[in-house]
């Protein structure tokens, strides 16, 4: 689980092994990445591949800044892909929360 404050960015990575308790390997292209409200499945980041990073053999990053107007809860990233031609899927939950305000942190 991931935790955020809306309007700040958070790096998600997605990882895919070979076989469970294999090693990391590369997928055939690069993934998509998209995140959806679990509550309310509302779409915060249609699936896109635009941004996705490689960093390493089997992992994909992606830079996320929740909008600030976002409704807090949880959310649920979902990266796909194909493996040897198979589809292949990972998920994260990330917890966004309000941007704190002027009346929460006593000032003016």
């Amino acid at each position: 689980m991931t935790n955020v404050i809306a309007g700040q960015p958070v790096t998600l990575l997605g990882q895919f092994y070979d076989f469970v308790g294999g090693s990391l390997t590369d997928l055939d292209a690069t993934p998509t990445i998209g995140i959806a409200s679990i509550a309310s499945g509302a779409t915060a980041l249609a699936a896109t591949t635009s941004g996705v990073t490689h960093p390493g053999t089997g992992s994909y990053g992606y830079a996320w800044t929740p909008a600030s107007s976002l409704t807090p809860g949880d959310y649920l990233a979902t990266w796909a892909g194909l493996s040897s031609g198979s589809p292949v899927t990972a998920t994260e939950t990330v917890t966004v929360y309000a941007p704190a305000s002027a009346a929460q942190t006593n000032t003016s």
